[in-house]
């Protein structure tokens, strides 16, 4: 029974030891900028992201206009996946600033609209280029591979 207690004892006096060198703040500490993310390489403001935003859902509505020409030559074909590679990549990076911008702080609504609006965009350009793979398999295997040796935007 004495161990018991001495043991019990023992732990709470570590405990307190441990508990007493840990100071927590009687007021919440302000956000320190140097521990938040600097997503200024991304954008560099949050209106640069809308002007983007802007673009891309205008874009969005034009790229459409590629499946017309991509199985005309391989010149075409090189700028439509350009055209499509550069969609997605704008709309990813619309996303990845949300999200990150949204993580910096749950409670900011701003950021969390712009994690929702981004990760839409990604959606809206997939849903835009679904024609994508039927317009590649309608060039057809042998054309699509001279064509890949002719032009060197194909190349990647």
């Amino acid at each position: 029974m004495r161990k018991i207690f001495y043991s019990t004892v023992v732990a709470l006096l570590i405990s307190k030891m441990i508990f007493a060198q840990v100071s927590v703040p009687s007021k919440p500490v302000k956000e320190l900028k140097e521990y938040v993310w600097d997503l200024s390489y991304i954008f560099p403001s949050d209106k640069a992201w809308d002007e983007e935003l802007k673009s891309v859902q205008a874009k969005i509505k034009t790229i459409g206009n590629v499946k017309s020409t991509m199985g005309k030559s391989a010149k075409e074909l090189s700028k439509a996946m350009d055209a499509i590679y550069d969609l997605r990549s704008r709309a990813a990076k619309l996303e990845i600033y949300g999200a990150l911008r949204s993580d910096v702080n749950i409670k900011d609504e701003a950021a969390a609209r712009m994690a929702s609006v981004g990760a839409g965009m990604e959606r809206d350009v997939e849903s835009a280029v679904s024609f994508l793979s039927f317009e590649i398999n309608k060039i057809g295997k042998a054309k699509l591979l001279q064509w890949m040796k002719t032009e060197p935007g194909l190349e990647r």
